[in-house]
C-alpha cells in the first residue's frame, strides 16, 4: 500500500516536472530547474549538430579521393609506397 502510494506521488511529481519543462522561458531561466533543462536542451541540439558536421567531415576525403579516381579502400597507410621495411634498413 505504501509502495503504491510512493509510485502515485512519484509519477505526479514527473509529469508535473515533464509539464513545466515545456513552458521554461530559456531566455531568462529563474530557478536551477530550469537552468538545468535549459542547458539540456541547449546540449542535445549541439550534439546533433556535432554529430552531423561529423558525418560530412568523415565523407569528404572519400569523395575527394572518388573524385580524383583514386582507391584506397582496403590498404593500409604507407603500404605499398615505399614503407620502410626491416629487411630494407641498413
Amino acid at each position: 500500500m505504501r509502495l503504491n502510494i510512493c509510485l502515485v506521488g512519484a509519477a505526479m511529481l514527473l509529469t508535473a516536472g515533464a509539464a513545466s519543462a515545456q513552458d521554461m522561458n530559456c531566455n531568462n531561466p529563474k530557478t536551477q530547474s530550469d537552468m538545468t533543462g535549459c542547458e539540456a536542451a541547449r546540449h542535445e541540439t549541439a550534439d546533433k549538430a556535432l554529430n552531423a558536421q561529423y558525418k560530412k567531415t568523415r565523407a569528404a576525403p572519400a569523395a575527394i579521393d572518388k573524385d580524383h579516381g583514386w582507391r584506397h579502400e582496403g590498404r593500409r597507410a604507407g603500404a605499398g609506397q615505399g614503407a620502410a621495411r626491416p629487411d630494407r634498413l641498413s
